[in-house]
């Protein structure tokens, strides 16, 4: 709101002005009551006050300026600490209305008076160094925009600011008729000219407008428009809560400029615009911070800010290349890392058993084929874990699955087997679900069963195609055979404009799949994932068809045994060959990338196995035993053992939980490990591949983030590596919890800024 209401561009005093006033009031009670903030000190420079936050000096030589234009100085010191701004800030607030702030900057080079005032207090601060004022960002908070409009005139001055910030503050006189409400295009030049250098991208301008509509002047939302308008561009409508009673309701952004509308009409709606000064003078901030001291500050500030109230932040980042860190806060705060996970079981795998090593699955006969090939018993297939038995998304044919175990019998000289086709998965010990899993889970592919036979990541695939009309029958198409699995089919054909929602539910530990839903009419197939229960049958089953469409005849069954079953294999058992996985560098890879559960809680499994101990307990499971290797290998690596509390080797357990501190800790130590290359190979690269395929596009980070994922309901995490844009290596830990994120915004976008933050990073860590 103006201090002053204006007409056809002059200054009127008048009885319009008591919003006005009232908010200068509100203003005035702010600053009488307010306390000074403790880590500031102020000085007097040329009727300003300049607030020396503490180590200002870590900015540089020279020191970021923060100029501000109407606003308690108390109320902006908190504004700038939170803003994650750095250098000093300058305040200006005059005891009038807007007029005064025009005339007090009105004579050619009051800015650069001001600023050389400023230069000679900083070196008063600090005499041992020749400070110099350097980036200047100017805001201005309602009737503070007299002055903006002044400074902009000055061509020096107009030169010299880097970064506008209008707070609920371009107000304008109308030209002509005020009935016409047309802009008056003369006052509005200076803003005019800097949006478009802003949209050019050679400065930045964030302005906010609320919905106040004075009487015989334009308003901030008017003004905006104009703007908008000779930019050529329009409004994008949101739905968003900022926190402190905004409501984010339109936004519009070209280049550097940013404009935001806000609801709200009352005097109280206007005041909120200066307490927002942080995120608005965040957004006009240069991309990468120009120094440690200046990035710590921004995401200090990010962090802070209040729609995480309710959530947790826990942050870590390191220079891989000084040891230094850079940033943290609360690194030592246990938190669910979900997919984060992963990182560790990856990393175990590798250090124990090395990029090149596979896994080996022997085939077994109960007795040796005579010279005919007949085999009289059973052929067994003792599962091991191997994730690789899989060709969904590859484009080739589900049976290519089983050629090497074909290739393997056919060469022991089997053309005849009298006995079953046993699929042994008795390896694994312990229940087909991970430890702290949900109910929930194990209804959805993610939370597929485990065990030590797999097929097809042990979900299947079933199309389900609409009638050509409302009320005609759904055609359903399984896309892969022998599941087991049982259909109750409910799902009906709807209306052409209808949304397409199918709910598949199977009751654990039963194998029909309940169907309920609608498929709209003539609209594409809807795909669903069912997981398979007893995936070691869905594998014996398809494995003698297989053999069967090779020649090669089976009498008996097919057949599959699991955890507490006892093994088919016996001292008598004749091996009949071995099927071998990829090197595990590549199964590594091929569940960080995607963040397959399954496939990771299979590697950790064979882990547990593997190395169990000759001493282990009989009662303790695959899974306990793979804990335990976990805990041994953080042991040897420094990576502290007490800070990592995991039930499984996936992240689907809501009860694992890591701090910050950890996973940096683990990061470190596998860049400098023998498999740092498979190790950095296997993590998701942002805008490119995996889970980061989506994020982080036409950013800093794009290309350059190489990061594991983490997502649980309420838990969001990415951890990795980032070079900054000095080249500075650096590993980092961002873990999110408990956080509901407003309308609009994903809870990736919170931790994604960080990491482009960390991408766009100028200084290095040791430099001033």
């Amino acid at each position: 709101m103006a201090s002053q209401w204006i007409r056809n561009g002059r200054w009127h005093s008048g009885p319009r002005v008591r919003l006005a006033w009232l908010g200068f009031a509100l203003l005035l009670a702010l600053r009488l009551s307010g306390a000074d903030t403790p880590s500031f000190k102020q000085v007097r420079v040329g009727g300003a006050t300049v607030s020396f936050p503490t180590r200002w000096q870590e900015a540089g030589a020279e020191v970021p300026i923060w100029l501000h234009l109407h606003g308690a100085p108390a109320a902006l010191e908190s504004q700038f600490a939170a803003s994650g701004a750095v250098g000093v800030l300058v305040n200006v607030t005059l005891p009038g209305l807007s007029q005064i702030y025009a005339d007090r900057f009105a004579a050619p080079g009051s800015l650069a008076e001001l600023l050389s005032g400023i230069e000679a207090a900083l070196r008063k601060e600090s005499p041992q160094h020749p400070w110099r004022a350097g980036r200047l960002t100017v805001s201005s908070f309602s009737a503070g925009f007299g002055g903006v409009r002044a400074l902009l005139r000055d061509p020096a001055a107009f030169g010299r600011i880097a970064a506008l910030v209008m707070a609920d503050s371009i107000y304008c006189g109308y030209a002509g008729d005020p009935a016409a409400r047309k802009v008056d295009e003369e006052l509005m030049a200076g803003f005019l000219r800097f949006a478009e250098e802003a949209a050019a991208g050679r400065k930045r301008l964030v302005i906010s407008h609320s919905a106040q509509v004075p009487e015989g002047y334009a308003s901030t939302t008017e003004t905006a428009d104009y703007l908008i308008g000779r930019l050529g561009g329009a409004r994008a409508i949101r739905n968003e809560e900022w926190g402190g009673g905004l409501q984010l309701v339109s936004a519009f952004a070209r280049g550097g400029v940013e404009i935001l509308g806000f609801a709200g009409a009352a005097a109280e709606d206007h005041m909120r615009h200066l307490r927002a000064l942080a995120p608005l003078v965040s957004r006009a901030q240069p991309p990468g911070a120009e120094s440690v001291a200046e990035l710590r500050a921004r995401l200090g500030a990010w962090l802070a800010h209040p729609r995480f109230s309710p959530g947790l932040w826990g942050v870590k980042v390191v220079s891989l290349d000084t040891g230094a860190t850079l940033f943290e806060h609360h690194a030592d705060r246990l938190m669910s890392p979900a997919s984060n996970s992963k990182l560790y079981t990856g990393a175990l795998a590798l250090d124990r058993l090395g990029g090149d090593h596979r896994i080996v699955t022997p085939i077994l006969g109960t007795a040796k084929p005579d010279e005919t090939g007949r085999l009289a018993g059973d052929v067994i297939v003792s599962g091991r874990g191997d994730p690789s038995w899989k060709v969904r998304g590859t484009g080739r044919d589900f049976w290519e699955i089983f050629a090497p175990f074909v290739a393997v019998i056919e060469k022991a000289g089997v053309r005849r087997i009298t006995g079953d086709v046993v699929a042994d998965a008795t390896w694994f010990r312990g229940v087909p679900n991970g430890a702290g899993w949900t109910a929930d889970d194990l209804n959805d592919y993610y939370g597929a069963e485990i065990s030590a036979i797999t097929l097809e990541q042990n979900y299947a695939e079933l199309r389900l195609h609409p009638g050509v009309a409302p009320g005609a029958p759904v055609r359903i198409e399984w896309l892969h055979p022998h599941t087991g699995l049982a259909l109750d089919h409910r799902v009906v054909t709807g209306p052409k404009d209808a949304t397409a929602r199918v709910d598949p539910r199977r009751i654990f530990g039963e194998s029909t799949v309940h169907l309920f839903g609608t498929v709209p009419a003539n609209e594409k197939p809807v795909l669903l994932d069912l997981t398979v229960p007893r995936p070691a049958q869905w594998f014996a089953v398809a494995l003698k068809e297989a053999l069967a469409r090779a020649g090669i005849r089976i009498e008996g069954t097919a057949r599959s045994l699991r955890w507490p079953d006892a093994s088919a294999v016996t001292p008598a058992s004749v091996r009949l060959g071995e099927v071998a996985s990829p090197p595990m560098r590549e199964l590594v890879t091929a569940f960080m990338k995607p963040s397959q559960n399954l496939e990771t809680d299979l590697i950790f499994g064979y882990l547990g196995e593997s190395l169990r101990a000759s001493d282990a307990p009989e009662r303790s499971t695959t899974e306990a035993e793979g804990v335990r290797r976990l805990r041994e290998f953080l042991a040897a690596q420094a990576v502290p053992a007490d800070e990592v509390r995991f039930e499984e080797g996936s992240g689907l357990s809501r009860n694992n939980l890591t701090t910050a501190n950890a996973t940096v800790a683990l990061l470190r130590a596998m860049a400098r490990h023998r498999e740092a290359d498979a190790f950095l190979a296997s993590l998701p690269i942002a805008g490119i591949d995996g889970s980061l395929r989506r994020r982080m596009k036409g950013t800093p980070a794009e290309g350059n983030v190489r990061a594991k994922t983490g997502t649980l309901r309420y838990a969001h995490t990415l951890a990795g590596y980032v070079t900054t844009a000095a080249g500075e290596r650096l590993a980092f830990s961002l873990m999110l919890n408990r956080y509901v994120p407003p309308a609009g915004r994903r809870a990736t976008d919170e931790i994604d800024e960080l990491a482009v933050a960390l991408a766009a990073l100028t200084g290095r860590s040791g430099e001033r």
